[in-house]
């Protein structure tokens, strides 16, 4: 167990990098603005942490045999125990997501679904591609797509009192990278290259 988390230290780390080397002087312009989109990544970072981290990759030898379920809500068709608390947590995990991107960025209902869908289609891709106990299911992209959905529709009677000065005013995106961000994702891709070695190898 204590392994377990010493492996999650350098994701921190590196979610840590990128925030305060590649967002933040993004994002100073508004403190509102600032706030919002802080909460917002701090957020999206709990999720990685219960969705995929420590990151791994799956190395050549070493893969475990991914596990893929794409009959939606096979659980319930088998009684399994515990299905229907996977479902509810499934779909309070992105309920934020939903409320977060029209506060943000004004995304409309289906926007906001599209956005959450490619989320968790892309968090199942890479559970597939880390092996490991991870299953990549089409029930949590369903829940999670109706989390998103829920987390619009509940934000959207409040949406004219909350976005009136709320949401800040899109920064114009430099042309190309520059070299901070490329040093930074370079650093994270490399951690997760290492890590994945000394943990299939080692």
């Amino acid at each position: 167990m204590m392994k377990e988390y010493l492996m999650d230290i350098p994701d921190f780390i590196c979610l840590a990098l990128v925030y305060f080397a590649v967002l933040l002087p993004r994002w100073r312009g508004s403190r509102k603005g600032l706030l919002l989109r802080t909460v917002f990544y701090v957020y999206l970072c709990f999720v990685l942490y219960f969705t995929l981290m420590p990151f791994l990759l799956g190395m050549p030898g070493r893969m475990a045999s991914a596990r893929v379920n794409l009959i939606p809500f096979l659980d319930f068709l088998m009684g399994h125990g515990g299905a229907q608390k996977e479902l509810l947590l499934n779909i309070v995990m992105t309920v934020p997501f939903g409320v977060f991107l029209p506060l943000i960025y004004g995304k409309n209902f289906l926007r906001t679904v599209g956005w959450t869908l490619a989320l968790s289609v892309a968090i199942e891709i890479l559970q597939f591609f880390s092996g490991d106990y991870r299953i990549s299911d089409v029930t949590d992209v369903i829940s999670n797509t109706i989390g998103g959905a829920t987390g619009y529709l509940l934000f959207r009677p409040f949406r004219k009192a909350l976005c009136e000065d709320a949401r800040p005013a899109e920064e114009i995106a430099p042309r190309g990278m520059p070299k901070r961000d490329k040093w930074t994702w370079t650093v994270f891709a490399l951690q997760i290259l290492a890590k994945s070695f000394l943990a299939a190898y080692l």
